[in-house]
């Protein structure tokens, strides 16, 4: 059997034991893990089984990941994301909150002043994403804390600023793997063991999956976002 698109990227991001999380900051925003007994719940988005037997994939997504961030760049006349990011990281913390739903035409900012410019609302954005993947990882953990592993790939990975952001808000250390794109690295794996190329997903993920960096929370940051985080949660069920 072969597996989706999110199990191969998160295979490709050196994700496949139990408990281990993948993250995807992609055009949507994915978020899932590997459990070894099949969830009864049946709010969860997506319980797939996976490519190895006896496990599952558990997944929550939704549209609110990088298409808000593009959204914000094109309408505040940035020269591209890559600048974008760039200004944003640099930039002070403010307590603007945005709830990143631009896409299903639910998005909101709230604490708006006057005195914010162009660069406050894309950090805003960025934090935004990160607590709606917040969100999702609370779902899939229930009242587990985040102590596994952390995978982040997509787009938006790509900024050493966004990471950090993901590993403040999430409080754990986030791995970005070095492959550009992990979901075809994920496939190949799966094609080098079908193959007899490596005998395990394991064997293969040691000899073909690399760490770029890893980002690790600051702990005043942390303090900075979990109260701004509980401000989100009341203003993104609200709104819901």
């Amino acid at each position: 059997m072969g597996c989706i698109d999110c199990e191969a990227t998160a295979l490709g991001s050196g994700a496949a034991s139990a408990g281990d999380l993948s993250l995807v900051a992609g055009t949507w925003s994915i978020s899932q893990r590997f459990v070894d007994r099949r969830p009864r719940r049946r709010d969860l988005f997506l319980v797939n089984p996976s490519v190895q037997p006896g496990r599952w994939l558990v997944l929550e997504g939704s549209p609110a990941s990088s298409g808000n961030l593009d959204w914000a760049v094109c309408l505040l006349g940035f020269t591209g994301v890559a600048d974008a990011l760039r200004q944003a990281g640099a930039a002070a913390r403010t307590r603007l909150l945005f709830v990143p739903y631009v896409p299903t035409g639910k998005g909101a900012f709230a604490g708006l002043d006057a005195a914010y410019d162009r660069v406050d609302v894309v950090r805003a954005v960025v934090e935004g994403v990160a607590f709606a993947h917040r969100m999702q990882v609370e779902k899939l953990l229930g009242r587990t804390p985040v102590s596994c592993r952390v995978r982040l790939t997509g787009g938006m990975a790509r900024s050493a600023f966004v990471a950090q952001v993901f590993a403040d808000v999430l409080g754990c250390p986030v791995e970005v793997p070095a492959a550009d794109e992990p979901g075809a690295l994920g496939a190949a794996i799966c094609a080098g063991v079908g193959l007899g190329v490596w005998p395990t997903l394991g064997a293969a993920q040691r000899a073909t999956v690399r760490m770029a960096a890893t980002f690790r929370p600051d702990p005043g940051r942390r303090i900075e976002f979990q109260s701004d985080y509980l401000r989100y949660r009341t203003l993104a069920d609200s709104l819901s």
